[in-house]
This record gives C-alpha cells, sequence and structure tokens, in this order.
C-alpha cells in the first residue's frame, strides 16, 4: 500500500499524463487540455490530487472567473479537472471524486448582429483595406472571411485549416474548443477561392495584430460596425437555417436532440443548405455572377408561366424561408 501510495501523481496535470487519457484524440484538443491545465495551474492553488474538493473547485470558478475566462471556459476547465480526478478515483489512487460545484451562468454574447447586406459591403471594402498590406493579397483576405461565411467555424479552427482537408467535397475539422467533429460540404465558391492559395501548411494563418487592423480598416471604409469573425459566424448559422431548417444549427457543431438525431439526415441537410446559401457577390468572378443572373432571369420566366394560384402558393413557400 505504502509504494502505491508512493507513486500516486502529485497535480492534476502530473495525474493527467499519467493517466494518458488523451493519447488517441485530434492535436487540436489536446492543446486545449494544456490550456485547461494552464488555466487551473494560474487560478487555483494547485494542490494535490487527493485534496481537490467541492471548495477547491468553487475557489477556481470564482477566481477564474475574475480573471476574465468566459462562464463556459471555466465549465469546460472544471468538467477536465473532474474527468482526470474521476479516473485518479477508477484507478485507486484517491478515495473517491468530489461533488462537481453548482454551474456558473453563462451570460448572453454581446456580439453585434450583422445583416448579410453588411457583410457584402464589408467585402467589397477590402481591396481598398489591404492596399498596403505587405503579407497578405486581397485574395487571401476574401478568403479566409469566406471560410468563415460558408463554414462557420471559429477563427482557431479557420487557422489551423490546411490544404489536404478542403481537396475533397468535404472539409472534416476537429473544434478546437469543444473536441467535436464537423464534416461540411465545400460550396464551389469556397472551394475555388482556397484553390488559388498556397498549398503548403495551414492555409490562412494570421496574427490577432493584423486581422484587427485590416478588420477595422475595412469596417470603417464600408461605415459598417461589428465586423468581427464571431459575428459573421453568428451570420452564418442564421444563412444556413434560411436555406434549410435545422442547419444553422449543424453548421455550428450542435446535433439534434433526442429521437430528431435518428430520424434526420443532417449530412443531408448541410449538403441542401450548402445548394441554396446565399452568396456575397463580392466572393463571386464575373462568370459565376452572370451564371448567377441567368439562372434569376430562368425562374422569372418560370414564376410568369404559373398561375395566380400556382403564384401565390410559391410566394407563400419563398416568404416563409425568408424568416
Amino acid at each position: 500500500m505504502d509504494a502505491m501510495i508512493a507513486r500516486v501523481p502529485q497535480s492534476l496535470r502530473s495525474a493527467f499524463e499519467e493517466l494518458r487519457l488523451d493519447d488517441t484524440i485530434a492535436k487540436t484538443t489536446r492543446d486545449l487540455r494544456q490550456h485547461q491545465l494552464r488555466w487551473w495551474e494560474l487560478h487555483s492553488s494547485n494542490p494535490e490530487i487527493g485534496s481537490i474538493d467541492t471548495d477547491c473547485l468553487r475557489a477556481f470558478q470564482t477566481a477564474a472567473s475574475k480573471a476574465g475566462l468566459a462562464a463556459d471556459t471555466v465549465e469546460t476547465s472544471i468538467s477536465f479537472a473532474m474527468r482526470v480526478i474521476r479516473a485518479a478515483a477508477d484507478e485507486g489512487w484517491i478515495e473517491k471524486a468530489p461533488k462537481r460545484p453548482k454551474r456558473l451562468i453563462s451570460q448572453p454574447t454581446k456580439t453585434r448582429k450583422i445583416s448579410l447586406a453588411e457583410f457584402e459591403r464589408f467585402l467589397s471594402a477590402m481591396p481598398q483595406a489591404v492596399q498596403h498590406c505587405r503579407t497578405r493579397s486581397v485574395e487571401w483576405w476574401l478568403a479566409f472571411w469566406a471560410v468563415i461565411y460558408f463554414t462557420a467555424l471559429r477563427r482557431g479552427n479557420v487557422e489551423q485549416l490546411e490544404s489536404r482537408q478542403v481537396s475533397s467535397e468535404v472539409i472534416e475539422v476537429r473544434q478546437f474548443k469543444t473536441g467535436g467533429l464537423l464534416q461540411i460540404p465545400i460550396h464551389p465558391v469556397l472551394k475555388r477561392m482556397l484553390g488559388s492559395l498556397p498549398t503548403v501548411g495551414r492555409l490562412l494563418r494570421i496574427d490577432r495584430k493584423s486581422l484587427y487592423r485590416i478588420t477595422k480598416r475595412a469596417g470603417e471604409i464600408a461605415n459598417v460596425v461589428g465586423i468581427s469573425p464571431q459575428s459573421v459566424r453568428a451570420l452564418s448559422a442564421r444563412q444556413f437555417e434560411r436555406a434549410h431548417p435545422g442547419a444553422g444549427r449543424l453548421i455550428l457543431g450542435r446535433p439534434f436532440p433526442g429521437a430528431d438525431a435518428y430520424y434526420f439526415d443532417a449530412p443531408e441537410i448541410l449538403r441542401s443548405a450548402i445548394d441554396k446559401l446565399a452568396i456575397p457577390e463580392a466572393l463571386l468572378t464575373e462568370e459565376e455572377r452572370n451564371h448567377a443572373v441567368d439562372s434569376e432571369k430562368a425562374l422569372l420566366l418560370i414564376f410568369r408561366g404559373l398561375s395566380i394560384d400556382n403564384r401565390a402558393t410559391l410566394m407563400t413557400v419563398a416568404n416563409s424561408l425568408k424568416r
């Protein structure tokens, strides 16, 4: 017994490393675990794993929240700590895991909602905004924002994208924040834009200062406020939802609840939404714009050939999709 007690890891980090819980998961998730360990060490007394009790976890909640960590970030860090502690208890290293403290209440987002028209104006201002940018071209910046719009990925995941992930018809990515696996059909416009980028290493890596500077400049030129990766992600989710009910939830990586997950085909819903997704004009080539105009003319001719009753039915359906 004394020998077993002597080899018990002393800290949460050493227990995590000894248990080897994340050997088979994606690198992005392992990186997230390292962040969570650092937050734990920074905002707790970092006690021995056998001394971690409910009061210790509650103290971490308080200290991390005061330091500016979001409630969801704090709670996912506690979930990770509890996972390690329970695994240590299963190994017999500690007597039992403590009770988890009451969860923090997430505050509603303060990100301003932007419209598709505002996003289009922002993209149209990009050439003027980046004319003095020495490291990134207009095409690069448009591709950066196009990825967020067509995939609703977080900035961290966008920066992790490699050419091999966009070479097929589906972008497969492990979410950096949640660890969930997403399979997103790639829009033809996005595939064309990414195909023009360098094919070595990560496609869209950028530092925060450059992103802030170019975003601010383009917003001022377009007279649009509130543009950020998060606001464009929210816009993307709304557009996916308008294109196909349920697609907005799926593109954010939130699966259908309960029985809906069995009865609905998530990949097919996303493919259907991609086909109907509104495309900002600034992302289109002249040929693609002309094709879109020709398609609209063909639809108008079909509409004119319908009876009055059929027109009314079609308009009702169209208006319900816009909501």
